[in-house]
């Protein structure tokens, strides 16, 4: 489905009028209180998952990363003997001291920490090397996407591209959930009936190994 198809379904009644933001409400409030809420039985689920390849070089310490990226998971160097770093680069974090003293560290090395910064393009995100490198080298990384959203573009977003078709009715039935809710309010049977079925498919993934990561909540029964 793309996110207008999910507009359409949740709202085969007609109840959402102009007054009522259907696309800044499935993409703001919808699609994160969902991926939250498979999180929250599964943890970070497989289709979540994503990799990039970053080139560093001895001229830039920024590197814009994809409009989807939303955290990483592993940033970790690629050896020039083919194989990978035995350990991970270290995010730096949050931590200011130590932001600090790298946007003051002007010796070239070895690219061992990162952190992240406003990309070159308004909306995106960039690794910023916690010191300029010392040559070139090549980054892999495992990241966790973010559906890509500008209030000020109402393009089309094929929602395949980031979750398994069965999964995405779960957004319909949230949004029409939200759409019930503001026209009807929560004691009406249709919001009741919606309200289950958006329970029942977020609950079902409990049992489904496949949609769950290893080492998280779920039952794997084979």
């Amino acid at each position: 489905m793309t996110t207008t198809d999910v507009e359409k379904r949740a709202n085969r009644e007609g109840l959402a009028d102009a007054n009522f933001e259907l696309q800044e409400t499935l993409r703001l409030d919808i699609v994160p209180q969902f991926l939250r809420d498979v999180t929250e039985v599964v943890g970070t689920p497989h289709w979540r998952r994503q990799t990039l390849s970053l080139n560093f070089n001895t001229t830039e310490r920024n590197y814009d990363l994809p409009a989807n990226w939303g955290r990483f998971v592993e940033l970790r160097l690629k050896l020039s003997s083919g194989g990978m770093a035995g350990d991970p680069m270290t995010y730096i974090g949050e931590h200011p001291d130590k932001i600090i003293d790298c946007e003051n560290d002007t010796t070239a090395t070895c690219p061992t920490g990162y952190y992240v910064v406003q990309g070159s393009e308004s909306g995106l995100w960039a690794v910023r090397l916690a010191a300029p490198s010392d040559a070139a080298y090549t980054a892999r990384g495992v990241y966790y996407w973010r559906i890509p959203f500008d209030p000020d573009d109402p393009a089309d977003i094929d929602l395949n591209l980031y979750m398994p078709a069965d999964l995405q009715y779960g957004l319909v039935h949230g949004l029409r959930m939200r759409i019930l809710e503001d026209k009807l309010g929560m004691e009406d049977s249709r919001y009741i009936r919606s309200e289950k079925a958006y329970n029942r498919l977020v609950e079902s993934l409990y049992f489904e190994p496949e949609a769950a990561p290893a080492g998280s909540r779920a039952i794997h029964v084979r």
